[in-house]
């Protein structure tokens, strides 16, 4: 093996590094039923990229899933102070003026939303990805 060779697959072997670490520290199981990817395909290195990628996606998941519940953990408190404040308060029943009030702002927020390109590019990202599994899944 060449330092060329080393060097065309430095960020695969960066990325076998790092998810032999995620396994060996417990974060994500593999080459087990629950796993989400085929076992490593150690016999077929033009499989290793591919492989890689898609554990990088599962320890990706990984990390937004513990990201995400600690901030739901955070909140959970407060946010059951909001219900219980909530539930105390009591008003009547909205006026035809405040209900056209509600849906004309509500048909702005809409227009914004469907302006801001963000929006748009994740869901198109979104739906790409979706056909392409779709496609790949036919196969």
């Amino acid at each position: 093996m060449s330092l060329t060779d080393v060097k065309n697959d430095w960020s695969l072997y960066q990325d076998l590094r790092k998810i032999m670490t995620t396994v060996l520290n417990g974060e994500i199981v593999l080459n087990s039923p629950a796993s989400p990817v085929s076992p490593f395909p150690k016999n077929d290195k033009s499989q290793w990229r591919m492989w890689a990628r898609a554990v990088k996606g599962v320890i990706a998941l990984e990390d937004n899933l513990a990201i995400i519940d600690a901030a739901l953990q955070q909140n959970a408190t407060l946010l059951a102070a909001h219900h219980r404040v909530a539930a105390a308060v009591s008003v009547g029943s909205p006026q035809k003026s405040d209900v056209k009030d509600f849906l004309d702002n509500l048909e702005l927020v809409n227009k914004e939303v469907q302006k801001d390109q963000r929006f748009h590019a994740a869901l198109d990202i979104g739906e790409a990805l979706a056909g392409a599994i779709k496609q790949a899944q036919a196969v």
